[in-house]
């Protein structure tokens, strides 16, 4: 009984060794086909595998493993050799077609031309849209509104031709007073407030802008004294200039300001004297009813020559008077000073006295701070 169990064990020791040669034989050759395992009458087959080992690979066993990509690709070539060898078919009847197109000679195809007809034509040609509608009626007032238009155009046209005579003319040295006074006449007729298209005084004088003016022309001493303060009558001293601004001055409309520039003779500095007021009345037709309308102004306070403002302190010593105004624009003020003795005067100039004496013509100033500014009295 003992010699049968050691029989056994070693029995199943040969087996031992023998499989852990088979492992190493394995690990060295990676393929193994069959084996026999003596003295024991079994046998034992193994099966040929391939093993696939990833990581490092050394010597043979790089030649007998294949890694899964290699394997994909070889499948991947194999597909395409067999659908090469397959072939494409045709069918019979498109190989008997082409055999019979070979025996006549090179197949030619010509694209199928397109017809038109006539129909065709007349379909594709363009027939503007005819609006039975009548075309719109312009309204009378724009009508009327575009007539005015054009005659404020050629208005101002002519004025404008007027102003520029009217210019030359004052710049003349030896200036001719009557053509002077036919020229304004021709003004005040063809232009004037009561003309179609014409601005009244009124309307102008109360406008939320300022115009500024320069004394271009008076016909005598007595006029510019009776819109200003008279004091270039003085011993050595000589007016030089005068200058009036209407309409909306500070937060007063209907303003009128009146400066006067007196030089006094000697090493003594200009003088400027301001007049301060607003228009007070509008009278139509003028003191004398003549002319088409007459203002009268306040004048309530005056800055002398050193810069300092007095006012007048009761009703009595506000300064007022009248002037006949006869046109009033942006660009020329024409006015005359009522006289009871002296009504004489030209066609279209009433009152304007003997010579003009009693005329007072302001072409506008576009640079009145200039002019302040080189007389040495600006501010």
């Amino acid at each position: 009984m003992r010699l049968t169990e050691s029989s056994v064990f070693m029995k199943y020791a040969v087996i031992a060794t023998y499989a852990i040669l088979i492992n190493c034989y394995i690990n060295s050759n990676a393929v193994v086909k069959s084996f026999t395992i003596n003295p024991s009458t079994e046998t034992i087959r193994y099966s040929a595998t391939t093993t696939r080992c990833y990581g490092r690979k050394r010597g043979k066993l790089t030649q007998n493993v294949s890694s899964p990509s290699s394997d994909k690709k070889n499948r991947d070539k194999s597909k395409s050799k067999r659908k090469s060898e397959k072939g494409v078919s045709i069918s019979s009847s498109l190989s008997d077609w082409a055999t019979s197109q070979a025996t006549d000679g090179t197949v030619t195809t010509q694209p199928k031309s397109a017809s038109f007809t006539d129909d065709d034509c007349a379909a594709s040609t363009f027939t503007p849209f005819t609006s039975t509608d009548s075309p719109p009626k312009s309204s009378p007032r724009r009508e009327r509104q575009a007539k005015r238009q054009q005659n404020d155009a050629v208005r101002r046209t002519a004025l404008s031709s007027k102003l520029s005579s009217l210019r030359d003319l004052l710049s003349e040295t030896n200036l001719s007073i009557q053509s002077l006074l036919r020229l304004l006449s021709e003004i005040i007729t063809d232009f004037g407030p009561s003309t179609d298209g014409g601005t009244p005084t009124k309307t102008f004088l109360q406008t939320k802008s300022s115009f500024d003016y320069n004394l271009a022309w008076v016909g005598s001493d007595d006029a510019i004294c009776h819109v200003g303060t008279g004091l270039h009558k003085v011993p050595l001293a000589r007016l030089q200039d005068i200058f009036l601004t209407v309409g909306n001055i500070g937060t007063k409309s209907k303003s009128w300001r009146m400066m006067e520039v007196i030089r006094i003779l000697g090493p003594f500095p200009n003088v400027r004297n301001t007049l301060l007021g607003q228009v007070t009345q509008f009278r139509k037709g003028g003191d004398d009813g003549s002319v088409n309308a007459g203002i009268q102004i306040r004048y309530d306070s005056i800055v002398d020559g050193i810069g300092k403002e007095v006012n007048a302190g009761t009703e009595e010593d506000k300064r007022e008077f009248n002037l006949n105004i006869l046109y009033a624009d942006e660009e020329l003020i024409i006015g005359v000073v009522p006289s009871e003795s002296d009504n004489s005067g030209i066609s279209g100039i009433p009152g304007c006295g003997k010579d003009g004496t009693n005329l007072l013509i302001f072409l506008k100033e576009n640079e009145l701070e200039e002019k302040l500014e080189e007389m040495r009295v600006a501010g």
